[in-house]
């Protein structure tokens, strides 16, 4: 068994492609072999997009969805540098990149059916975000949920007072109003 194929028996992520977290101290018996001393780098070829989080004995690996399922949407280039020119911050924790959590760009609708927005000619700056890898994957795995469910991301499970800031928890046909869709112009309208 390869170490990936020893790893998805022990995440077993469901069909959409998560898993529970898999800490290093779950790596015993016959995972032990995942504890290898090269810097953990087989995650990296996982077909699976994923957080991983802490060092040592307090490293775990959550599956947040399948990488096959990401398609490619491309993000007009002079969009892309008036985002990341200055000292971009992440949308969500107003930080800048840091070396183990680069800053990327976000599509702020993450259901992906705005047709002018996944054509480069048609796209705007406004269509677009700055978010940390990590929180970027958060958002994606909320924003699979809200297409399976229904239900839109509720901004309380963050300690926000409300759940959106416009529309409902209910999905309506928009993404506006999600705190996922724009965190600054959220927390802004509280």
């Amino acid at each position: 068994m390869t170490l990936i194929e020893l790893f998805l028996e022990l995440a077993n992520p469901n069909e959409m492609g998560k898993s529970r977290k898999i800490y290093a101290t779950d790596f015993v018996g016959k995972y032990s072999k995942l504890r290898s001393g090269n810097g953990y780098k087989w995650p990296e070829r996982l077909p699976y997009t994923f957080i991983r989080e802490g060092r040592g004995d307090n490293w775990c690996i959550e599956l947040t969805g399948k990488k096959d399922t990401i398609i490619q949407r491309p993000i007009r280039k002079d969009i892309r540098e008036v985002l990341m020119s200055g000292e971009p911050k992440c949308a969500h924790s107003n930080s800048g990149s840091l070396s183990s959590d680069k800053l990327i760009i976000d599509h702020r609708n993450g259901r992906y059916n705005d047709p002018r927005v996944l054509v480069v000619e048609t796209q705007s700056e406004e269509d677009f975000q700055v978010l940390s890898n990590r929180f970027n994957l958060m958002k994606r795995s909320d924003c699979v949920d809200c297409v399976s469910t229904g239900l839109r991301f509720d901004a309380k499970k963050l300690g926000y007072p409300k759940s959106v800031c416009s529309g409902s928890l209910e999905y309506e046909g928009s993404c506006v109003g999600c705190y996922w869709y724009g965190p600054r112009e959220f927390r802004e309208s509280l």
